[in-house]
């Protein structure tokens, strides 16, 4: 049996497991549940990824179906997603579990389809991020309105996420559900040893370190990012600029535009790093330039580190960063501003510190992982009751 008393088999599907906000989430996720209740599997469309390590290394299944998208033509791509499909729906009846639970675009469809096909009980999809990118993509809004039919709950992490949602799609009445992200705030306690410091980076105790984390793809804005260092290093020589994500197709770009701005030696681009809580232990201030966002993990990570923010009002960030608070809320696109804000904060060091201490109560209050954990575990046990 599928489902008892002790034990509910979900199976969750992603693209992959490698360094991401939706990821990140999933993963600790997985690992908070109650594993006397559930019994989680994953499928990762692509590879595992760098984080199913660590679900692997508690006993967790997970699955990767291999799928390539790396130049082959789109006759072949096509065939190939045919293929990916025809193999959830194998696994899924081999799995048996009562609920599936899908991550992001296309695993929402594929993974949804799949679930109808095999006869899964329950359905969750979500959405994670505004569906701007879903404009150029017709065809396969109407293919998301017919998986939205046949789902039982849709997942939302933040207010703009849901009325993006609730605007730009149907057959959804009376099935989103608003969770927040939440993160295990007990990690990111500043210390005053860790293990990193500033001089392992090439950078001075004194200096102000000012973060960026997000995978350097255009729409998180670095080129914003840059600009707007330029004219804080006009003021603030010494100020530095780290940059944390997998390289998206960016990278090039920002380097270039560092150089030509004359600001490349007050730049660090360190790639993809598993060090995160150490990296915000030497930060002083975090920022988020992105044009759009669902509810960033980057920022609940950098407030749970006793940090000030500047963000980008998009999406649900506004919904974590109260703006002259805990940070600023600045309109996307503007260098200007984000340099402003920047500098207002890096030459007050008691906002600075009054910010954090904010940052660090609203985690406390508002976005800890035992929360989200709570309203997971409500949603599909709720689920479970209908049985």
């Amino acid at each position: 049996m599928n489902c008892s008393k002790e034990k509910c088999k979900i199976v969750y599907i992603i693209g992959s497991l490698r360094p991401g906000g939706a990821e990140r989430h999933l993963v600790e996720l997985i690992k908070a549940m109650d594993k006397e209740r559930f019994l989680p599997i994953v499928y990762c469309m692509s590879e595992k990824g760098l984080l199913a390590k660590e679900l692997e290394d508690i006993g967790v299944v997970v699955k990767s179906f291999d799928l390539k998208n790396n130049g082959q033509s789109r006759l072949t791509y096509i065939r190939d997603i045919i293929k990916l499909l025809f193999k959830f729906i194998r696994n899924l009846r081999e799995d048996a579990p009562i609920i599936v639970h899908t991550y992001l675009y296309w695993a929402n469809i594929l993974g949804g389809i799949a679930a109808r096909c095999a006869n899964i009980k329950f359905l969750i999809t979500s959405r994670r991020s505004l569906g701007l990118f879903k404009d150029r993509k017709k065809f396969m809004q109407k293919v998301e309105n017919i998986v939205n039919i046949f789902t039982d709950v849709i997942t939302v992490n933040s207010q703009g996420v849901q009325r993006d949602t609730e605007k730009r799609e149907k057959f959804i009445k009376d099935k989103v559900i608003l969770i927040y992200n939440g993160v295990d705030h007990k990690r990111f306690t500043k210390k005053t040893q860790c293990g990193l410091s500033k001089s392992d980076l090439g950078i001075n105790e004194n200096q102000i370190v000012i973060t960026n984390i997000s995978n350097l793809i255009h729409y998180k804005g670095h080129m914003d990012f840059i600009e707007a260092m330029s004219l804080v290093i006009e003021e603030k020589p010494d100020a530095v600029a780290v940059l944390v994500g997998r390289d998206g197709g960016m990278l090039n770009q920002i380097i270039n535009k560092a150089k030509e701005l004359g600001i490349e030696k007050n730049i660090k681009i360190l790639g993809t790093r598993n060090d995160i809580v150490d990296i915000l232990n030497i930060t002083d201030i975090q920022v988020l330039s992105s044009y759009e966002e669902g509810f960033s993990n980057a920022i609940l990570e950098g407030m749970a580190s006793s940090l000030p923010l500047v963000v980008t009002d998009v999406g649900g960030n506004s919904e974590a960063v109260c703006d002259g608070i805990n940070g600023f809320v600045i309109p996307p696109k503007n260098s200007r501003i984000l340099s402003e804000k920047l500098l207002e904060i890096i030459k007050d060091e008691n906002k600075r510190i009054d910010m954090g201490i904010e940052s660090r109560k609203f985690i406390e209050e508002k976005f800890t992982i035992d929360k989200m954990l709570q309203e997971y575990q409500g949603m599909y046990i709720s689920l479970l009751k209908k049985l």
